[in-house]
């Protein structure tokens, strides 16, 4: 509902949650279903960027919208249902990334959001394998010279305007940090965590090889 990355062609007004369900999901679970004796593994990668909108942008007409109709929650929860069913899908769903979620007046209305919708499941929170950040965006996995809290100049390096006092500056430790609250919110010990590496390069013959002396 927001962000061009992810801004999606369907409406709720326009039917869009049945379309979302009898003509994208469905389909999806026929295929996977080819696959169900096949030994092959699948991870289902659940709405990179749908959930996290109804955290942080229900400013926007669109996103309220999806929440006050509750498309979102029934949409994902529909595909957890559908994909949880056949036996070698995983499901992975989706929670931004660090410097979204990161900060604690996120994270933890996130972690509820998240719980309340693997709850309306029929398999409950075991619908869901595991989650994933950073998919479509450009955090650094690990941040190998600085830390959010080192001072640098006398000042802590999250207090600069680009972290804005955001605790988690690489996606490990928000990964990390993420998966301790939602295993305390009920998930289980064994959800797996991915960190989507496709945009977040370092490459190049200006890579950094040290920590900078100063600011």
């Amino acid at each position: 509902c927001a962000a061009h990355a992810s801004n999606g062609e369907l409406t709720v007004a326009n039917n869009g949650l049945q379309y979302y369900e009898q003509d994208y999901i469905d389909p999806i679970a026929r295929i996977l279903t080819d696959y169900e004796h096949s030994g092959i593994r699948v991870v289902a990668i659940i709405e990179p960027d749908s959930l996290p909108n109804l955290i942080t942008n229900l400013g926007d007409a669109n996103c309220a919208q999806a929440n006050s109709s509750g498309a979102y929650v029934s949409g994902v929860q529909y595909a957890l249902n559908a994909l949880h069913a056949i036996p070698n899908v995983y499901n992975y769903v989706d929670i931004a990334h660090s410097a979204w979620l990161g900060w604690s007046s996120n994270m933890g209305p996130a972690v509820n959001l998240y719980k309340s919708v693997a709850s309306g499941t029929t398999a409950g929170v075991a619908s869901v394998d595991g989650f994933i950040s950073d998919t479509a965006n450009y955090t650094p996995t690990t941040e190998p010279y600085m830390t959010a809290t080192e001072s640098v100049d006398g000042n802590p390096v999250d207090s600069v305007p680009y972290y804005s006092y955001d605790p988690y500056i690489d996606e490990l430790s928000y990964d990390e940090q993420m998966y301790s609250q939602l295993v305390s919110a009920g998930f289980s010990s064994n959800i797996g965590m991915l960190i989507d590496t496709s945009r977040n390069g370092w490459g190049g013959p200006d890579r950094p090889t040290a920590a900078c002396s100063t600011s």
